[in-house]
């Protein structure tokens, strides 16, 4: 009996190590594989994902490899696509072929199985569900609603902010939150909140502790049974707060069904629960299934929480690109102020802007957010760049490596608007292959109207051009962006914003890789420049908002020239007086004044005018409504 069991066991064993080596021998000999580094047997390609900045990492390995490289993380093959060309063959021409998502515990837990648009796998329900959620969109964002909703959502933004900077040092993080979270919940479900609503500051504190959480992944990705037997405590938390956060929504969901009108249709929420509504009356079973309370629920998850990081990390990306580039900052307000002058802005006005327009596509090249994007999975064997791709590989997109072709961009590091525009000064379509920063094909993201709503309209409320120039160069940024990965918040250290006395915010004070101290100290030439050192955000290195020196008393001056400001009896905190300065004026409501105190120069920047000027208020309204016209332009080209 024995020796029977013992042969059974010898037997399984031999055909585990046969049905392996015919595995291996069959895609090593059947496929024309990518070629890649070599990987330990069971283990593979572990030691990538050790590296930082793995998008870069897989950028210098495709000078060795080419564009199509092949990785092993243990069982699992993936594959990672390095120019426009092979990421267009595979997301255009094959786009069915790579439209899936590959299975994995944090997916499934975050989209309640893969009920949702952005991490189901390509399948008829799939495509329901988006012409569902894309249908509502189109015909909830008809007419100004928009516009009328990002203008009152910013306006309560900036209040908030000008009233805290007054008390002294704020974080940036959570108002650049506030501008994208406050405006899609009422989008979504029709309240109008007050920031620091506790139903959206629940969201918002989820939202930070499932991307905590998550980190590289879970240990659950890799070996699933884990969940059942053994779960960490990243597990245990990703879930709990998921849990909680659909409960929420839930409520929200129910609430509305029992208010709903089919003939007064207040939100998104409202579009979906139509949806049902019109399957129900037509005796649409298949339909109906298919628009049950758990998808309605993930899809309004998947508009409401699909572009707030990004976003927000958008417009830290171009915070740190403009401060350090005044001139092209200078640029930016120039034209803004020749197109629309004090105005409400409209569609037409985003022809005279291309300038600005230029700036916000650099950014979201230059600055990439998502490296390595979401992962695509292949549902059936395919090719892509001259080799085979199994069923069931999953596929990354290396949007950095699109956005750093030498083939395409000319000095890639540079942050370079110009780039994108044509000899009239114009932008040029035809300057925007391998700029995908919101991927393409059926995986094709819909976030990007909001995306683009939520990065220009804040912009020109923070930053305001300087006439002080600038220490940090366009080679210090370039530092930064090798040093930094592109999700990372490090690359803000140097970014310090300070309020005023006046009725508004202030603007960039100073940048430095210096941590030395928390103020800033300017040095004066000869020459009347200034330059800055010596100045970070906060002691712990985040970016945020610094008290300027406060001035008493400001005269108003308005010239052909242009308004500007006298600073005159001015004193700094500890009661010191200064000397009267003027440095100079600006064709905009915005100047940087300089006082001396005790042998030191130091400077605060006012961007509201004093009598007579103009109101931060209402620039801020007339920028923000013409952000809104790129938006919806490009809202009508999408839907």
């Amino acid at each position: 009996m024995l020796l029977l069991n013992l042969l059974n066991v010898q037997t399984v064993l031999v055909a585990l190590t046969v049905g392996l080596l015919v595995y291996v021998i069959r895609r090593r000999f059947i496929y024309r594989l990518p070629p890649g580094p070599w990987a330990i047997p069971l283990i593979g390609n572990f030691e990538v994902y050790t590296k930082p900045l793995v998008h870069r990492l897989i950028l210098q390995l495709s000078e060795k490899y080419g564009p199509v490289i092949r990785f092993s993380f243990g069982p699992i093959t993936t594959v990672f696509l390095n120019n426009y060309e092979v990421v267009m063959e595979a997301l255009v021409k094959r786009k069915a072929d790579f439209a899936g998502r590959p299975a994995s515990v944090t997916f499934s837990l975050i989209s309640e199985g893969y009920k949702n648009i952005a991490l189901a796998s390509y399948s008829p329900m799939w495509q329901y569900h988006r012409r569902v959620a894309m249908k509502a969109l189109r015909n909830y964002l008809q007419g100004d609603l928009l516009e009328k909703l990002t203008q009152d959502n910013m306006t309560k933004v900036m209040n908030m902010m000008a009233a805290e900077a007054e008390k002294g040092p704020i974080e940036l993080k959570s108002h650049l939150d506030n501008i994208v979270f406050y405006q899609l919940f009422t989008l979504c479900f029709g309240e109008n909140k007050e920031i620091g609503d506790p139903d959206v500051e629940f969201l918002l504190r989820e939202k930070d502790n499932v991307n905590e959480a998550i980190g590289n992944g879970l240990r659950e990705d890799l070996l699933p049974f884990l969940k059942d037997v053994y779960p960490s405590k990243r597990y245990i938390i990703i879930k709990e707060a998921a849990d909680r956060v659909f409960s929420f929504l839930n409520r929200l969901l129910q609430k509305h069904q029992e208010t709903f009108d089919p003939n007064n249709i207040r939100d998104l929420c409202d579009h979906l629960l139509l949806a049902r509504s019109e399957a129900e009356k037509s005796g649409d079973d298949e339909s109906l299934e298919k628009l049950n309370d758990t998808y309605l629920v993930q899809t309004l998850s998947d508009i409401f929480f699909a572009g707030v990081d990004t976003t927000r990390l958008t417009l830290e990306w171009f915070l740190c690109f403009i401060s350090g580039l005044p001139e092209i900052q200078a640029k930016c307000q120039a034209e803004i102020d020749k197109t629309i002058g004090r105005r409400c802005p409209s569609i037409a006005d985003r022809q005279a802007l291309s300038y600005t327009e230029a700036c916000l596509y650099e950014t979201m090249r230059a600055g990439v957010i998502a490296g390595l994007g979401v992962p695509h999975l292949t549902i059936c064997d395919t090719q892509v760049g001259g080799y085979d791709i199994p069923k069931d590989t999953v596929v990354l997109i290396n949007h950095f490596a699109l956005h750093r072709d030498t083939k395409y961009w000319k000095d890639p590091e540079k942050f370079d608007p110009l780039r994108f525009l044509d000899e009239n000064g114009k932008m040029d379509p035809t300057k925007l292959d391998s700029w995908l920063p919101f991927s393409a094909g059926r995986r094709h993201s819909d976030e990007r109207p909001y995306l683009v709503v939520c990065v220009v309209l804040p912009v020109f409320s923070l930053l305001f051009p300087s006439i002080v120039s600038d220490p940090l160069t366009s080679d210090v940024v370039k530092m930064r962006l090798r040093r930094t990965a592109s999700c990372v918040l490090a690359v803000l250290t140097g970014l310090v914003f300070c309020p005023s006395r006046a009725n508004g915010i202030g603007c960039f004070v100073c940048t430095s890789l210096n941590r030395g101290n928390q103020g800033c100290e300017d040095t004066f030439n000869n020459t009347g420049e200034f330059y800055r050192s010596d100045c970070q955000a906060s002691r712990d290195g985040r970016i945020g908002m610094f008290p300027a020196t406060q001035c008493i008393k400001m005269v108003a001056e308005d010239t052909d020239a242009g308004f500007s400001l006298i600073v005159r009896d001015c004193v700094v905190d500890n009661g010191g007086t200064t000397s009267e300065t003027e440095i100079g004026r600006q064709s905009h409501c915005g100047w940087m004044k300089v006082i001396k105190y005790n042998g030191r120069r130091m400077s605060g920047c006012i961007l509201s005018c004093g009598q007579d000027g103009c109101n931060t208020a209402n620039r801020t309204l007339q920028t923000f409504t013409f952000v809104l016209t790129i938006a919806f332009m490009i809202t009508k080209a999408l839907i």
